[in-house]
């Protein structure tokens, strides 16, 4: 189906210069057009889910994607879905080469917001203090959705049918603005897939430590004992490809542990996103109810199985057993031709469906997968996940869609 996309559409002022480790600003406009007819970059980033890792992206990365079905654009008040793409917080994007719309298009019953947020030390570094107070990244994804609420309905879509949903890291993401009163005014709907707040990997329990460590992977002098505020100069000076490289030894084997720097609890200053352990805030009721659809995958763990196929690192996780976390694998494989995982691991085997694999009938990838066709298994798949999604956007209530 046609579809009208409005690509790159910035929502905050560039996080460069003495912007970097700072909360956003929002983007002070433009005058005349805005030129929204090609995607921006990334937010800078080494690409995890693609397992020779390049380095890419930019620090200017604060944009979002707009979809809507072009038959109809003059219709008001669509449902909006605002997705937040997962990566382990230090990957992915909303390029539409990674989260095309066209099964949603197909579906013509909602409008599709994908958006970019800061990664990696960008987004993620804290240093306990006050003097990087962290949680950037979050802090972007709700600007996003100010912006959303302030403008979605120039596009007809309709600012008070808003679902929120994401994968893995953006599901922990999305959670996480279930918890803050200021993000949580501002959607109506939840989808978690594959993650949590409430994961071990939901938030940090060390992020001084890790601010201290980043500081010392980066080279810089006195890491150890210099104030933070000194360290925090410091690492606004240097290359951005520096903090993307020094991030790589908060690895011990790939994505062991699983985020590497995490959403951390700030202090109780002005523009806090995050003041308690989540698991106390969800156990205490401290968020609005909202309908909310949680699901994960059968074979979640197989996206990194096969790098036990390297004998080195397999004998590194062997002598540190305890110290990794166990790989859980309960398989009973539900195989089709297409999979993540040879992408992820470099190693060509498939072990079913995978952390990611479910993915492929949500958004057209055009970047590792064909775009299925409609009559194919795939396709028809694809026709009945969005429609399981759009349905809960529109309604808050699942219905399953089977086929004769």
């Amino acid at each position: 189906m046609p579809y009208e996309a409005f690509y790159g559409i910035p929502y905050a002022e560039p996080p460069v210069g003495k912007l970097r480790f700072e909360n956003p600003v929002p983007y002070r406009g433009w005058k005349g057009y805005w030129d929204a007819t090609y995607p921006r970059s990334a937010c800078i980033q080494r690409n995890i889910l693609i397992h020779t890792k390049p380095i890419l992206g930019s620090e200017d990365c604060l944009y979002l994607n707009v979809y809507r079905p072009s038959q109809l654009k003059h219709v008001k008040n669509l449902p909006v879905m605002v997705w937040l793409h997962g990566g382990s917080l230090v990957s992915s994007s909303s390029s539409p080469d990674e989260v095309g719309p066209e099964y949603f298009m197909d579906n013509g019953e909602v409008i599709l917001v994908t958006l970019n947020y800061r990664l990696g030390m960008f987004g993620f570094l804290c240093s306990g203090d006050g003097a990087v107070k962290g949680n950037f990244g979050l802090k972007d994804q709700q600007l996003a959705l100010k912006w959303i609420a302030a403008n979605i309905h120039d596009f007809g879509g309709d600012p008070h049918s808003v679902t929120l949903f994401g994968k893995g890291a953006g599901a922990l993401s999305t959670h996480l603005h279930m918890m803050n009163p200021v993000s949580s005014s501002l959607f109506h709907r939840v989808i978690l897939m594959s993650g949590s707040a409430l994961s071990h990997w939901g938030f940090s329990y060390d992020s001084a430590l890790r601010f201290r460590l980043s500081a010392k992977y980066t080279g810089l002098e006195g890491w150890d004992t210099a104030p933070s505020y000194q360290l925090k100069h410091k690492l606004k000076m240097l290359d951005p490809i520096s903090l993307v490289k020094a991030l790589d030894l908060h690895f011990t084997l790939p994505l062991t542990p699983p985020i590497p720097l995490r959403p951390c609890i700030e202090g109780d200053w002005d523009g806090a996103f995050l003041k308690d352990d989540p698991r106390k805030i969800w156990a205490e009721g401290r968020y609005t109810p909202k309908p909310i659809l949680i699901g994960t995958t059968v074979d979640e763990g197989t996206i990194v199985a096969p790098l036990t196929t390297n004998q080195t690192r397999l004998d590194l996780f062997n002598d540190n057993i305890y110290s990794f976390l166990p790989i859980q694998l309960d398989l009973d494989p539900k195989n089709s031709p297409y999979t993540f995982v040879p992408i992820t691991t470099g190693v060509d085997i498939n072990l079913g469906v995978s952390h990611h694999d479910d993915l492929l009938y949500l958004f057209t990838t055009s970047a590792f997968f064909p775009i299925f066709n409609a009559n194919t298994p795939e396709g028809l798949m694809a026709d009945t996940y969005v429609k399981t999604f759009t349905h809960f956007a529109a309604r808050g209530e699942v219905k399953t869609y089977l086929k004769d």
